[in-house]
Formats: structure tokens, C-alpha cells, sequence
């Protein structure tokens, strides 16, 4: 069985804080929708499959953590459009390309200190836990290098070109894609980063990758938001006030980890219900969610999702 289904269903049929309600799936504002395809106007749109490859690794390295109080949020200019959170980080690695800024390189990621990657990130308001994210980049060149002589290709053949395989080759070799919880004395994969890494591979068009009906969806902030607001996800009072008032949910916390798992779970619930693979559900959910007025959603600071 896949590993992140079996630990998160565990963490559902013991969850305290957090329950799925089945009967509500069918009231989601996602049936029928189209599977949103590779946004061209802020990724890279190239056709050199190693430099894709390159794009959405670094891409995903820094893919967590975009929340901010408003007046703080981070955005920036690309090509005349404002982007904010995750698009933002796209456009400006598409930008860092355009400018020549080596970022598909192992030894200038290994090597790369704080105000290049301020530089490259560079727009209004302020992106939490630059740190970590410089340490991440540091670690994915210092790793390439090290071990796979500084080619990402070498990743997705260790992998044998599975999307799965190679979301737990990235949780074994970089500490940055290590999404594994500690729930009631067992180890529970999340594995957002490291699985959505093979989505936008395959959304890139960058190698083809097979087995991608066997991810799960990404459990980030966004989908339990969308889920939580139609009643899929209910969550016990203090949680759910805690939540409403903006106070901040700490990673590793069993409320976090509930609330993660019974994403993955009720996503898997709702590709029960259709042709779509997870991934393609999760990017619905992901795309419908940034359209509505939604509460908002948990606040975790972690270099996680």
C-alpha cells in the first residue's frame, strides 16, 4: 500500500480535532471543472526538458510557506502583472532565468548566500523564512554535487522515472522534502513538496513520469481551506476558533497533522468519485480555492508546504 495513504489514514481513524464528513463531497464547487494546465505566463515555458527539470526543482525547493499578515504580503511585477505567494515565486525564478541568474547550476546553489536569493525574490512586502529557504538551495547543490554529480536527471533515474519513487528519493536525500510527522508514536509521510515536485515535472513537460495516479494530494493550506469552508473537513471548537482568529498552528502539532492528513484522505474520497487522478483534484481544489472568499485558512510557519 502507498505509505502516505496508510499513515494518513491511521491519523484519521484516531484524529481528535478533525473529522471528514463524507456526505458533503458532493457539494464541492469542482465537479466538472477542467484540470488547470501549466500557467506559461509565470513558469517556464521553454522546451529544453533539463532546464524544465532544473526550473521545477529549484521551484519546489522554495515552494512553502507564502502566508503573511496582509499589510506584509509578499508580491511581485512580472511582465506587467502583479503575482502574489506561490505564482510570485514562479515569475521570479522566470525572471532569474531571463536575467541569466545561475540557478540551474549545482555549484552556484551550493554556494549561494542570502541577498542573491533576496535579489532573485525581490518585490514588496516580505516572504517568511528566507533563511530556510537559502539552506534549502545550498543543500539541493551540495547534494547534487555530492552524490549525483550535480545533474537532477540522475534523481529521476534513481527513481526509474516513478513519480512516487522519486517523491521518497527526495525525502532521502534532502532534509528540505522531509515531510514526515510524528503522530501517537508512529511516523506519518505528508511528502507535499517531494510529491508536487513530480506534478510540475509532468505539468512541465519536462520528463515523463509513470505511476502519477499514485500520489496523493499535496496538503498545504489551501485545500482544507476550500474543504473546511463546505463542511468536509470539521474541526473541534477550539481548534476552529483558534483558526478563525489567526492564531498560529504549530507544525508537528496533532491539530496540523490531523488537519493535513484528512486532506489527503478526503481528496482520495473524492477521486473515488471520478476519472481524475489526485494531483488533478488537488490542483482543482487549489485553483477554486484562490477564486472564492474563504475564511482563513491555518497559519503554520514551516519550510513543509
Amino acid at each position: 500500500m502507498n505509505p502516505i495513504l496508510e499513515g494518513t489514514q491511521y491519523v484519521v481513524e484516531n484524529a481528535q480535532h478533525v473529522m471528514i464528513d463524507k456526505e458533503l463531497l458532493l457539494i464541492l464547487p469542482i465537479y466538472g471543472k477542467n484540470v488547470p494546465a501549466w500557467e506559461c505566463d509565470v513558469h517556464y515555458n521553454g522546451t529544453d526538458s533539463l532546464e524544465a527539470l532544473w526550473y521545477v526543482l529549484v521551484l519546489d525547493t522554495l515552494n512553502f510557506c507564502f502566508w503573511n499578515t496582509p499589510e506584509k504580503k509578499w508580491s511581485m511585477e512580472y511582465n506587467g502583472k502583479k503575482n502574489s505567494g506561490y505564482r510570485a515565486l514562479a515569475a521570479s525564478l522566470r525572471r532569474a532565468m531571463d536575467e541569466e541568474i545561475p540557478i540551474t547550476n549545482a555549484y552556484y546553489l551550493r554556494a549561494m548566500p542570502k541577498q542573491d536569493l533576496e535579489h532573485i525574490l525581490r518585490g514588496q512586502g516580505e516572504l517568511l523564512l528566507m533563511d530556510e529557504r537559502v539552506k534549502a538551495l545550498n543543500e539541493l547543490g551540495s547534494v547534487l554535487l555530492e552524490k549525483y554529480n550535480g545533474d537532477p536527471l540522475h534523481l529521476l533515474e534513481e527513481a526509474g522515472f516513478d513519480a512516487l519513487s522519486l517523491a521518497f528519493v527526495m525525502t532521502k536525500e534532502f532534509s528540505s522534502f522531509r515531510d514526515v510527522a510524528q503522530y501517537k508514536g508512529r511516523s506519518i509521510p505528508l511528502l507535499k513538496r517531494a510529491q508536487i515536485l513530480a506534478a510540475d515535472i509532468h505539468g512541465a513537460k519536462s520528463y515523463p513520469l509513470r505511476g502519477m495516479d499514485k500520489i496523493t494530494a499535496f496538503a498545504d493550506y489551501k485545500l482544507p481551506q476550500l474543504l473546511h469552508a463546505y463542511g468536509v473537513l470539521k474541526y473541534e471548537q477550539s481548534l476552529d476558533e483558534n483558526i478563525r482568529n489567526g492564531v498560529e498552528l504549530a507544525s508537528g502539532s496533532e491539530e496540523e497533522i490531523e488537519i493535513r492528513a484528512a486532506t489527503i484522505q478526503a481528496v482520495e474520497m473524492i477521486k473515488a468519485l471520478t476519472p481524475l487522478a489526485s494531483y488533478q483534484i488537488d490542483w482543482i481544489l487549489w485553483t477554486t480555492a484562490k477564486e472564492l472568499s474563504l475564511q482563513t485558512h491555518h497559519q503554520t510557519r514551516t519550510i513543509f508546504y
